[in-house]
């Protein structure tokens, strides 16, 4: 209620305060912020349904006009939309919101639009069909609205020359910003064909961000198509210093079975290291075998071979636990999302076995996209990408 009081000329901050009050104690909230003259119906009703059910709120429920709203009082209506959270006909009682939202995606204010496109993409119901943008206006929008057109068209699940045409233009782009909308957007998404695409923007890619979403990318859909089979081996293969893009790999890898192929190979590096110390020689084929976790066989020259399950715990680097328990406990994340990643790191820390690191991950994984797509928690999301690539190179170890 302070920061309320303290900062009503300030929307987000204004809108962020009643959300969290509505969370705490929601029939005081109500009562408390109705009194307030500076806190419009409007305001009050589209910040608590971010926290509260729209059957909790029937008398508080506003209708926006479009025409009149103000860019402030739009965007956070445009935000309950992306979250889902919006109830129906929120902009006006004969028409969906699908239909408003559409028309908003064209607005003369960037914001508003690019607000717009992002609801667009983030609403499960709504798709690229929903976009009210024509395709060949695209390029003539600000970056962050590329950005974002090139996600959506990217993630979408229908097949099109259009779909193909956008995601072309966006791995083309010349901002950097709008490139990696287009690259976030590939990572669930694959068809016969673009892999031709993804290869050639991969190898004449400059950004290292872009470069990991790609290879997230061609990792997590190396299960669909031979050529990202294939590249992901030998792209996984020792890159001089850039060890980061392997990290990168490994974790997008984790419970798909690519991720023996790169087990393969680091024990392979490790074996050829071992044995070539010291100026010493060993000939012949040295042979080893990866199953479960715990379980290894190595086989070499002559008699040389071991056996057996070991009691095998992925070395983790000092403190790395602590940080993201406390990334976890910040981070603008969904309450389940939270609780399950910190129970996670109990396990991790009382025994951290390659299966339950791996567990760990997933869940980074899912806070890391959930995080990517919220605006303002970009630096969240890069932390959470940097401990996902540490943990994982733990598990690679």
């Amino acid at each position: 209620m302070q920061a309320v009081q303290n900062h009503p000329h300030e929307q987000q901050v204004l809108s962020a305060g009643i959300a969290a009050a509505f969370k705490l104690k929601p029939a005081l909230a109500e009562m408390e912020l109705t009194r307030l003259q500076f806190v419009s119906p409007e305001i009050l009703a589209i910040s608590a349904l971010q926290v509260v059910k729209p059957d909790k709120l029937k008398a508080l429920l506003p209708k926006i006009d479009v025409n009149n709203a103000s860019i402030g009082t739009l965007k956070l209506a445009l935000i309950l939309v992306g979250l889902n959270k919006a109830p129906d006909n929120l902009f006006d009682p004969r028409h969906a919101n699908r239909a408003l939202v559409r028309d908003l995606c064209g607005h003369d204010d960037d914001l508003t639009s690019q607000y717009a496109v992002w609801a667009t993409a983030e609403n499960p119901h709504l798709s690229a069909k929903d976009l009210g943008i024509a395709a060949d206006t695209v390029e003539s929008r600000n970056p962050d609205v590329r950005s974002y057109i090139y996600r959506l068209y990217a993630s979408d699940r229908e097949v099109s020359a259009l779909r193909h045409e956008i995601i072309t233009v966006g791995s083309a782009d010349q901002e950097r910003r709008a490139r990696l909308g287009c690259a976030i957007g590939l990572r669930d998404s694959w068809y016969d064909g673009l892999e031709d695409l993804t290869l050639d923007w991969l190898g004449s890619e400059p950004d290292d961000d872009i470069r990991r979403s790609l290879l997230d990318h061609i990792v997590r859909q190396s299960d669909h198509c031979d050529a990202y089979q294939t590249w992901s081996a030998e792209l996984y293969q020792p890159r001089g210093s850039n060890e980061v893009e392997r990290s990168v790999m490994k974790a997008a890898a984790v419970q798909l079975p690519i991720s023996r192929v790169f087990n393969q190979i680091d024990a392979n590096n490790y074996m050829g290291t071992l044995f070539s110390s010291g100026g010493g020689q060993m000939k012949g084929d040295i042979k080893i075998h990866i199953g479960t976790a715990g379980n290894v066989a190595v086989a070499g020259v002559g008699n040389a071979e071991i056996r057996g399950n070991a009691n095998v715990r992925v070395p983790l680097s000092p403190g790395l636990l602590m940080e993201i328990s406390t990334l976890l406990r910040t981070a603008p994340i969904v309450e389940a999302d939270r609780e399950a990643g910190l129970k996670a790191v109990e396990e991790v820390e009382a025994n951290a076995t390659p299966e339950k690191v791996t567990g760990l991950l997933g869940i980074l994984q899912r806070c890391q996209t959930a995080l990517e797509a919220i605006n303002g928690a970009a630096e969240h999301a890069m932390s959470l990408a940097g401990k996902i690539a540490l943990l994982s190179a733990g598990l690679g170890a």
